[in-house]
């Protein structure tokens, strides 16, 4: 809207049937609501952006983390193992 409206009185300024000065001063709040709003929401979406980004580096400690559980687990299974198989050859 705002900008099929602006290119509509630029043709106008064009063509002479309306001054420049005149869209200037109209259009210019229009204009300021215009960029404020995209600020607002450009603001809005790069927050997203932070917050999803900080979600996937939490998930991605997260999947490090239990990687390094499941290593550790792994080897406390294998002591555990070979403590048995030590432990049926005592007994004999």
């Amino acid at each position: 809207d705002f900008t099929a409206n602006l290119e509509f009185l630029l043709d106008k300024v064009g063509d002479g049937s309306v001054e420049w000065k005149t869209v200037v001063s109209n259009f210019y709040p229009d204009l300021e609501e215009a960029v404020s709003k995209a600020e607002e929401e450009l603001k809005g979406l790069e927050e997203q952006i932070e917050a999803s980004a900080a979600d996937y580096v939490k998930l991605q400690e997260l999947y490090q983390q239990r990687e390094t559980v499941e290593a550790e687990l792994m080897q406390l299974y294998e002591n555990w193992e070979a403590l048995s198989a030590q432990l049926e050859e005592a007994r004999g």
